[in-house]
């Protein structure tokens, strides 16, 4: 059974991968390339950085420019 972290994780993740633009979400978030990279793979990373990166990506999806990001998605 996942935690309401992993589900945040995942959930994070899976749009890392599916908008391709790590590094803007990277410089978002404040954190290294290699970091989100990480993050995607599933290793180990902190909490801050979990929020760091949920944030990011909330910014981008209330942003004007989404659709740069993420033209097929439907989320």
């Amino acid at each position: 059974m996942y935690s309401t972290v992993d589900k945040i994780r995942q959930e994070c993740a899976t749009k890392i991968l599916r908008w391709r633009n790590r590094e803007t979400i990277a410089k978002m978030a404040g954190v290294h390339l290699n970091t989100i990279a990480r993050f995607v793979g599933g290793g180990e990373t902190s909490v801050s950085t979990l929020i760091s990166v949920e944030r990011a990506i909330r910014q981008i999806e209330q942003s004007k420019q989404y659709h740069q990001f993420c033209e097929t998605c439907e989320d």
